[in-house]
């Protein structure tokens, strides 16, 4: 480095400090104006969890699971019935050495399948909530476009009990307090669902008493 150029960095950070006091000095930042406060939070569990699209979604592949666990324990259960022929045969006789390779073949088919199915369920499963997580953020920004909020922050939701790891977890939230009309979370699950075809739930009105007719007095 030249002696120029450590002169010119020298200069720079002697007069930096100086523009960064005169620029707050001349435009002190902003404060929050009473009772505008544009952040939100949400707590994306709840989301999830009372989302329609999302639960039918999981619903159908905890029934794509039952089924593939049920070919494959079929699958399993064969392979131990063959096994058990097994002892029909004579040991070291070559019909006994081709039956234990056909299990042995079989058995290592059978892991293969247990791993590819698998790999291809968590795959799945990853894809549903990375689109309904992109869902939720987009629904989350048109909400606060509407109503002029800039950040939206993760809550979640207080835990119920107070063991050591809970309580950590909640030491540890980004988010101490909000105030209730802060937490847009119902909103956000109400408008998803109405796009999915779902109607809110609605308070049932009251069943009132049927009139009964007037008794007329006989004559």
């Amino acid at each position: 480095m030249t002696a120029v150029c450590r002169t010119v960095l020298v200069l720079l950070a002697l007069t930096i400090p100086s523009w960064t006091a005169a620029a707050w000095a001349a435009a002190p930042p902003a404060l929050p104006q009473p009772g505008r406060f544009p952040v939100a939070v949400i707590d994306v569990q709840e989301v999830l969890n009372n989302h329609a699209r999302f639960k039918v979604m999981q619903s159908e592949m905890k029934a794509d699971v039952a089924r593939a666990e049920q070919r494959l324990k079929a699958e399993g259960d064969e392979i131990k019935k063959m096994a058990e022929g097994l002892k029909a045969f004579l040991p070291g006789t070559r019909d006994y050495l081709d039956q234990q390779d056909k299990i042995n073949k079989r058995a290592e088919d059978l892991k293969a399948q247990v791993q590819i199915q698998k790999a291809e369920f968590l795959q799945r499963e990853a894809k549903n909530y990375h689109a309904v997580y992109r869902e939720i953020v987009e629904e989350v920004a048109r909400y606060a476009a509407e109503n002029g909020i800039e950040v939206v922050l993760r809550t979640t939701a207080p835990q119920k009990t107070e063991t050591p790891e809970q309580v950590l977890q909640d030491m540890n939230k980004q988010v101490v307090w909000f105030a209730a009309g802060r937490d847009i979370t119902q909103a956000v699950v109400e408008r998803l669902n109405q796009k999915a075809g779902e109607k809110p739930a609605e308070a049932k009105p009251e069943a009132k008493p049927e009139a009964k007719p007037q008794e007329k007095n006989a004559p």
